[in-house]
């Protein structure tokens, strides 16, 4: 399980650009492999399914992957760092503390948290976010399910890196659909969860 600590908003904005690079060497790769036959539609599919690829960056693995990797990680890698970024500007008078450890492709715990910080009055506050992309907000009741997690304190512990009462933790849920908006978004939250805690954003992964 990768494990990637960002230290600052530069940081964050460089572990993204290092994942665009990342994905034109696979855009060239998937080319590259689909100009070594004449056969286009059958190449299509063969490549699609038995292709390797460059590893993702942060990957514990030093191996090749299938397409199917990188689809499933790239979206979450993404829209953590993304979700950093946001952070870092929404706690920017705490940014010099903050530091955020972000469990990329995992499956269980925090996907992202904070250093302990303390806020204006004085209070000792931590960070917790869920990541995910899916292809709707209902799609396996994820968003409901995240946010459900968030606000009942069920990852919020010692053991995901939640070092303080969980009532002073930051709640946050960032997730990335297609073909949606800002504005759709926010509606469908207010519509659906008017009362949650959870602070719950959309990323637009193409800005």
């Amino acid at each position: 399980m990768p494990v990637k600590v960002i230290q600052s908003k530069a940081h964050a904005e460089s572990c993204l650009k290092e994942l665009h690079t990342y994905l034109k060497v696979i855009y060239t790769e998937l080319i590259n492999q689909m100009d070594n036959n004449n056969n286009t539609e059958y190449r299509l599919m063969e490549v699609l399914k038995f292709g390797k690829f460059s590893n993702i960056p942060y990957s514990t693995k030093d191996e090749d992957i299938s397409i199917y990797e990188i689809v499933n990680h790239v979206f979450g890698y993404i829209i953590t760092f993304k979700a950093c970024l946001e952070l870092y500007q929404m706690f920017a008078p705490f940014s010099r503390d903050i530091y955020f450890t972000c469990n990329l492709a995992q499956s269980k715990g925090l996907d992202l948290y904070s250093t302990p910080f303390t806020d204006a009055s004085g209070k000792l506050k931590q960070i917790a976010c869920e990541i995910f992309a899916a292809t709707n907000e209902r799609n396996n009741s994820k968003l409901k399910n995240e946010i459900q997690s968030l606000e009942h304190g069920n990852k919020l512990n010692g053991e995901n890196g939640i070092n303080i009462n969980p009532n002073d933790v930051e709640k946050f849920l960032f997730f990335y659909l297609p073909q949606a908006t800002t504005v759709s978004q926010n509606f469908k939250i207010l519509k659906y969860y008017p009362n949650t805690k959870v602070n719950v954003k959309w990323i637009d992964i193409k800005e």
